[in-house]
């Protein structure tokens, strides 16, 4: 994973495939913040350089590049936002071969609710996470990202469109808005058609258990940009903290050198109204919500949870990313047909549907789905 700017001839090169075991002292982080010995503990799986502003990182970066050094693995910021400083310097980053893949994460806890918000849509950096409590994963999140963005090249980064830009916008450009558009009024729609459904679901969510009515995790959706993904709770409370001691009920092969899905068969952790749910597909409406949100489409392939996604960072599952997430997708419409569907079928699909995407194919998907809502098993 450590970069050497003397050797690679590519970007397929200069990021390689990491050891994770390797001393901290492989693997560089550039902070940049005015707290750098509060994090110090929770950061220590990096060797750390730090400054307290964007001039100065800029300097640091070209003179790693300079003297060939080393480049960082990761960014991390941890300023007051300043949003015309960060998008100048996520520029410079891009405007060079070998930083433009060098992820970089934003501190929450220098962030307000709203500000947080307002990066995540002009999407300026690559993640935001509370840095005192993600310590530990952070190396791991800093290769996923780093594999995920040079396989993704260009394709992984999404860029806000204004009003001086739209004259300039191509053909491919014009058919997201367009699609984007037509998403809204749809997702928007179901919604208040939906209402009175939602309600009820609700009130029976809370009638059979203590805990919340709707299910929030991260997922990995396009490029293997991370989001809050919304389900309805069909879980007993703290579910996922059981997953170790149900594995022998996976249905996907526990193998080390496959990547990590995780599904039970006759899950014990889900409740009465949950079977229900899961069984009607009732359980993924609030993902309208992630669609109106742009995190998701309608069609596409399923967001991932973390501990998935971090599993399919090689060349040969990346590719999936490509795609959009959706609701609905090829393999939920084609799984009724094989019922034991491996990981390996599923991800081919997943695959098949990031190279041959289209309206008409999507329109296909749409059509199938209702065939595929109810299903027999009580996964």
């Amino acid at each position: 994973m450590t970069h050497h700017i003397n050797q690679p001839s590519s970007h397929q090169k200069l990021v390689r495939n990491p050891d994770l075991g390797t001393s901290a002292e492989e693997h560089l982080m550039l902070y940049i913040g005015k707290n750098h010995q509060q994090y110090h503990a929770a950061i220590k799986c990096f060797r750390q350089e730090s400054t307290d502003a964007y001039i100065s990182a800029k300097r640091m970066i070209k003179n790693y590049l300079k003297k060939e050094n080393k480049l960082p693995v990761l960014i991390i910021i941890d300023l007051m936002l300043n949003e015309q400083s960060l998008n100048e310097f996520t520029r410079f980053l891009k405007s060079s071969k070998w930083t433009k893949y060098i992820p970089v994460i934003y501190n929450e806890q220098a962030l307000s609710h709203y500000q947080i918000s307002e990066i995540t849509r002009l999407q300026l950096v690559d993640d935001i996470v509370n840095i005192r409590t993600y310590g530990n994963e952070l190396l791991q999140k800093a290769f996923f990202l780093t594999k995920s963005k040079t396989f993704l090249g260009e394709k992984a980064c999404y860029q806000s469109i204004t009003k001086k830009d739209f004259t300039k916008l191509n053909h491919e450009q014009v058919n997201f808005l367009i699609r984007r558009l037509v998403e809204i009024i749809i997702a928007g729609s179901l919604l208040i058609i939906l209402s009175p459904l939602l309600f009820l679901i609700m009130i029976f969510i809370k009638a059979e258990s203590r805990g919340p009515i709707f299910y929030r995790s991260r997922r990995a959706g396009k490029g293997c940009r991370i989001f809050d993904f919304y389900k309805f709770r069909t879980m007993t409370v703290n579910a996922e903290a059981s997953v170790a001691e149900l594995k022998n009920l996976n249905i996907y092969p526990n193998n080390r050198n496959s990547p990590l899905f995780f599904k039970a068969l006759n899950d014990p952790r889900i409740t009465r109204v949950g079977i229900f749910l899961r069984n009607t597909s009732l359980d993924e409406l609030p993902q309208l919500i992630n669609v109106i949100k742009g995190d998701m489409c309608l069609v596409g392939n399923r967001p991932l949870p973390l501990y998935e996604a971090s599993t399919l960072t090689s060349d040969k599952w990346a590719e999936r990313f490509l795609a959009p997430a959706g609701i609905t997708g090829l393999w939920q419409v084609l799984k009724n047909s094989k019922k034991n569907m491996s990981t390996k079928e599923r991800l081919f699909l997943d695959i098949n549907y990031a190279r041959n995407n289209s309206f008409i194919r999507d329109c296909w998907i749409v059509a199938n789905t209702p065939r595929a809502l109810f299903q027999k098993d009580k996964m």
